[in-house]
Protein backbone atom coordinates (compact mmCIF):
# COMPACT_ATOMS: atom_id res chain seq x y z
CA UNK A 1 0.00 0.00 0.00
CA UNK A 2 1.22 3.23 -1.09
CA UNK A 3 0.81 6.48 0.96
CA UNK A 4 -1.35 9.34 -0.85
CA UNK A 5 -1.09 12.34 0.52
CA UNK A 6 -4.52 13.32 -1.04
CA UNK A 7 -5.47 11.31 1.84
CA UNK A 8 -4.38 13.16 4.63
CA UNK A 9 -6.71 16.31 6.49
CA UNK A 10 -5.61 19.82 7.33
CA UNK A 11 -5.07 19.32 11.04
CA UNK A 12 -3.85 23.22 11.98
CA UNK A 13 -2.88 26.51 10.62
CA UNK A 14 -0.77 28.69 12.68
CA UNK A 15 0.65 31.81 11.64
CA UNK A 16 3.29 33.86 13.22
CA UNK A 17 5.19 37.69 12.20
CA UNK A 18 8.14 38.68 14.31
CA UNK A 19 10.07 42.16 15.09
CA UNK A 20 11.95 43.31 17.39
CA UNK A 21 11.24 44.44 21.12
CA UNK A 22 7.81 46.46 20.73
CA UNK A 23 7.97 47.53 24.30
CA UNK A 24 4.87 49.78 23.45
CA UNK A 25 3.00 46.72 24.30
CA UNK A 26 3.31 47.54 28.07
CA UNK A 27 1.25 50.94 26.86
CA UNK A 28 -0.76 49.50 24.80
CA UNK A 29 -2.17 45.45 25.83
CA UNK A 30 -5.31 46.61 26.87
CA UNK A 31 -6.07 49.05 23.91
CA UNK A 32 -5.05 45.77 21.93
CA UNK A 33 -7.36 43.66 23.72
CA UNK A 34 -10.15 45.93 24.10
CA UNK A 35 -10.40 45.57 19.98
CA UNK A 36 -10.10 42.76 20.06
CA UNK A 37 -12.56 41.39 22.52
CA UNK A 38 -15.22 44.10 20.77
CA UNK A 39 -14.45 42.03 17.14
CA UNK A 40 -14.99 38.89 18.93
CA UNK A 41 -17.11 38.72 21.90
CA UNK A 42 -15.89 35.25 23.13
CA UNK A 43 -12.08 35.62 23.38
CA UNK A 44 -11.23 35.06 26.80
CA UNK A 45 -7.70 35.67 28.74
CA UNK A 46 -4.88 32.99 28.61
CA UNK A 47 -2.01 34.32 30.29
CA UNK A 48 -1.16 38.16 30.77
CA UNK A 49 2.51 39.09 31.49
CA UNK A 50 4.74 41.92 30.84
CA UNK A 51 5.97 40.41 27.87
CA UNK A 52 3.07 38.46 26.43
CA UNK A 53 -1.05 38.73 26.61
CA UNK A 54 -2.35 35.02 25.37
CA UNK A 55 -6.08 34.22 24.53
CA UNK A 56 -8.18 32.37 23.25
CA UNK A 57 -11.36 32.03 21.43
CA UNK A 58 -13.41 28.84 21.49
CA UNK A 59 -12.84 26.28 20.23
CA UNK A 60 -10.13 26.39 17.90
CA UNK A 61 -8.27 29.78 18.30
CA UNK A 62 -5.10 30.56 20.03
CA UNK A 63 -3.73 34.67 19.77
CA UNK A 64 -0.94 35.33 21.30
CA UNK A 65 0.80 39.33 21.02
CA UNK A 66 4.33 39.03 22.68
CA UNK A 67 6.95 41.67 22.71
CA UNK A 68 9.03 40.34 19.72
CA UNK A 69 6.09 38.34 17.79
CA UNK A 70 2.25 37.83 17.26
CA UNK A 71 0.84 34.83 16.22
CA UNK A 72 -2.76 33.31 15.54
CA UNK A 73 -3.29 29.43 15.46
CA UNK A 74 -6.65 26.95 14.56
CA UNK A 75 -7.03 24.04 15.63
CA UNK A 76 -8.91 22.88 13.45
CA UNK A 77 -8.95 25.17 10.32
CA UNK A 78 -11.69 24.43 7.12
CA UNK A 79 -9.78 22.91 3.92
CA UNK A 80 -10.39 26.39 2.43
CA UNK A 81 -8.29 28.61 5.48
CA UNK A 82 -11.02 30.94 4.39
CA UNK A 83 -11.86 31.71 7.71
CA UNK A 84 -8.22 31.69 9.68
CA UNK A 85 -7.04 33.74 6.57
CA UNK A 86 -9.74 36.47 7.16
CA UNK A 87 -9.32 36.20 11.17
CA UNK A 88 -4.96 35.89 10.95
CA UNK A 89 -5.30 39.49 8.78
CA UNK A 90 -7.34 41.47 10.65
CA UNK A 91 -5.41 40.19 14.22
CA UNK A 92 -2.05 40.27 12.35
CA UNK A 93 -2.93 43.98 11.13
CA UNK A 94 -4.08 45.64 14.15
CA UNK A 95 -1.22 44.48 16.17
CA UNK A 96 1.28 45.52 13.92
CA UNK A 97 -0.44 48.80 13.63
CA UNK A 98 -1.08 48.92 17.67
CA UNK A 99 2.87 48.34 18.35
CA UNK A 100 3.43 50.51 15.49
CA UNK A 101 6.25 47.86 14.10
CA UNK A 102 7.84 49.21 10.75
CA UNK A 103 10.03 45.98 9.91
CA UNK A 104 9.46 42.43 9.83
CA UNK A 105 12.12 39.79 11.14
CA UNK A 106 10.39 37.02 9.63
CA UNK A 107 7.03 36.02 8.45
CA UNK A 108 5.60 32.54 8.98
CA UNK A 109 2.87 29.95 8.08
CA UNK A 110 2.53 26.32 9.25
CA UNK A 111 -0.20 23.91 8.07
CA UNK A 112 -0.26 20.74 9.64
CA UNK A 113 -1.85 17.73 7.51
CA UNK A 114 -2.97 14.46 9.24
CA UNK A 115 -4.21 10.65 8.63
CA UNK A 116 -4.60 8.22 11.13
CA UNK A 117 -4.20 4.54 10.96
CA UNK A 118 -6.11 1.51 12.24
CA UNK A 119 -2.95 1.40 14.52
CA UNK A 120 0.52 2.49 15.15
CA UNK A 121 2.33 -0.20 13.23
CA UNK A 122 0.04 0.04 10.20
CA UNK A 123 0.74 4.07 10.49
CA UNK A 124 5.00 3.61 10.26
CA UNK A 125 4.57 0.83 7.78
CA UNK A 126 2.82 2.93 5.60
CA UNK A 127 5.52 5.67 6.26
CA UNK A 128 8.56 3.40 5.86
CA UNK A 129 6.92 1.96 2.40
CA UNK A 130 7.41 5.81 0.67
CA UNK A 131 11.50 4.75 1.41
CA UNK A 132 11.95 8.14 1.68
CA UNK A 133 13.99 6.92 4.99
CA UNK A 134 16.98 5.00 5.82
CA UNK A 135 15.97 2.07 8.38
CA UNK A 136 18.64 -0.18 9.23
CA UNK A 137 18.16 -4.00 9.38
CA UNK A 138 18.89 -6.22 12.66
CA UNK A 139 19.58 -5.25 16.02
CA UNK A 140 19.65 -1.83 17.20
CA UNK A 141 21.04 -0.72 21.14
CA UNK A 142 20.05 -4.89 22.09
CA UNK A 143 16.83 -4.49 20.62
CA UNK A 144 15.42 -6.54 17.65
CA UNK A 145 11.93 -5.26 16.97
CA UNK A 146 9.81 -3.01 14.31
CA UNK A 147 9.93 0.14 13.60
CA UNK A 148 7.46 2.90 15.42
CA UNK A 149 6.77 6.17 15.28
CA UNK A 150 10.20 6.83 12.23
CA UNK A 151 10.67 11.07 12.34
CA UNK A 152 12.58 12.56 9.44
CA UNK A 153 14.25 16.24 9.92
CA UNK A 154 15.69 18.41 6.89
CA UNK A 155 16.94 21.46 7.09
CA UNK A 156 18.07 23.99 3.93
CA UNK A 157 20.50 26.99 4.97
CA UNK A 158 21.50 29.78 2.61
CA UNK A 159 23.39 32.76 3.54
CA UNK A 160 20.62 35.02 5.03
CA UNK A 161 17.49 32.33 5.35
CA UNK A 162 16.39 28.34 6.46
CA UNK A 163 14.25 26.30 6.83
CA UNK A 164 13.42 23.39 8.35
CA UNK A 165 11.19 20.15 7.88
CA UNK A 166 10.64 17.79 10.30
CA UNK A 167 8.31 15.56 11.62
Amino acid sequence: MKLNLSDFKIAQASFEVRYENAYILWDRAGQIWKRFSSIWPKLKPEKIEPSIAAFTLEPNFRLSVNLDKTFIADANPSSSLDNFIDMAHEFVTSAIQSLEITSLNRVGLRLIYEKTFPDKFEAANRLLSTKMMFTPEGRHFNIEGKYLFPRYSLLWEGAATGACRGS
